[in-house]
């Protein structure tokens, strides 16, 4: 039968089929029901009607229950690399805390006492902050459905700090290229890639020769690379509708992809050199730092090719919007946060442009008071 997400099912009798958890039994099995509609939105409904009719009838369902069904149904929502986040944090920080916990014996006063302890364990604010969101977004669903908590219960979360944006000054830059076109090819023309359109590592690592587009000059992103069990990657979708963009080849990085392309035998732009896949994220990261090593360069991430790109194009004084939608921001108030303000260079010419207009006018003052 057809499958949607991790429990909502399409017959081969062409209804849909919704399965949940109603409880367990005497020896700790979990029971499951099912319901039964026309279409994906009303089976999924129903099934949220007889969760919560289920539940209110319940005063003993634990917290590990609720998490359970909060992740099956988040995972008709959200990509598989999220759910995969969500049940990592769930297990390793969250489950061996409340797992045999009833939902109504959990307290402002428990959960204030959880937090205090996660953050003596020396936890990143990042972490402790993700830790907090996953925890309320399960507290708040069993509050929605019914599921023995009288009150919704607030969670306390550290404010997110956002880091300096770590890049490649231009001299850096530089003397980077000019190493990477030595050897303009593979991971190089990787890296090089990277520095001229602004392309997460993900989205370069599974682009294909069918998504470059040497007669309109294009780059069509489409994919990226995604981390699966076991530490595996695998191709899924970009992270936002925003992010499948196009994005202009220049000069210079059409006769390296042509020069590129004459030499391949793959569908993909980078293939791995072990088998008929792309090329691995990790080893990609691996490369750079050994280019930044080789230059006597600062150890960055390769994240920061992205940022490097982005501050050049304000740099040289190009319109955000066009940045925007060049590096698949969901809105140009994200790019305006991160990078408007990220270049010394620019505050320093701007200091300068105001000195000489102002000087100017004290000069003209000047002159009308002599005269």
């Amino acid at each position: 039968m057809g499958r949607r997400g991790e429990s909502i099912y399409h017959r081969k009798d062409g209804r849909w089929e919704a399965r949940f958890c109603t409880g367990k039994d005497n020896t700790g099995k979990s029971q499951y029901r099912s319901v039964y509609a026309a279409s994906y939105a009303e089976v999924k409904e129903k099934r949220r009607d007889a969760l919560r009719q289920t539940n209110s009838r319940r005063k003993d369902i634990l917290f590990s229950d609720v998490a359970a069904q909060w992740l099956d149904e988040k995972a008709t929502e959200v990509k598989i690399q999220t759910i995969q986040k969500y049940r990592q944090i769930l297990e390793k920080h969250i489950l061996p805390y409340f797992s045999g916990t009833r939902c109504s014996a959990i307290t402002p006063i428990t959960v204030d006492f959880y937090l205090k302890e996660k953050q003596q364990c020396g936890l990143s604010r990042s972490m402790l902050r993700i830790i907090g969101v996953v925890l309320q977004a399960v507290l708040a669903y069993a509050y929605r459905n019914g599921m023995g908590m009288a009150a919704m219960i607030p969670v306390k979360k550290p404010k997110a700090i956002r880091s300096p944006v770590c890049l490649l000054k231009a001299h850096e830059q530089q003397r980077l290229e000019a190493l990477l076109l030595q050897e303009p090819h593979g991971a190089n023309l990787a890296v090089y890639l990277a520095l001229h359109t602004g392309m997460r590592l993900g989205e370069i690592c599974t682009l294909e020769w069918g998504n470059v587009d040497f007669v309109e000059r294009q780059i069509y992103v489409r994919t990226t690379a995604v981390r699966e069990r076991q530490g595996k990657f695998g191709i899924g979708t970009p992270k936002s509708k925003a992010s499948l963009r196009t994005i202009p080849i220049t000069d210079a990085l059409l006769l390296l992809l042509q020069r590129e392309r004459m030499r391949a035998s793959s569908a993909f732009v980078f293939p791995s050199p072990k088998n008929d896949s792309f090329f691995n994220p990790r080893t990609l990261q691996c490369h750079f730092r050994a280019l930044l090593r080789k230059q006597g360069l600062q150890q960055i991430k390769f994240h920061a090719l992205r940022h490097t790109f982005a501050t050049r194009w304000i740099e040289c004084g190009c319109d955000v919007k066009s940045l925007s939608e060049l590096l698949g921001h969901t809105s140009i108030q994200i790019t305006m946060d991160i990078y408007v303000h990220s270049s010394d260079r620019i505050k320093l010419e701007a200091m300068e442009r105001m000195e000489r207009v102002f000087g100017q006018l004290s000069c003209q003052e000047q002159a009308k008071c002599n005269n």
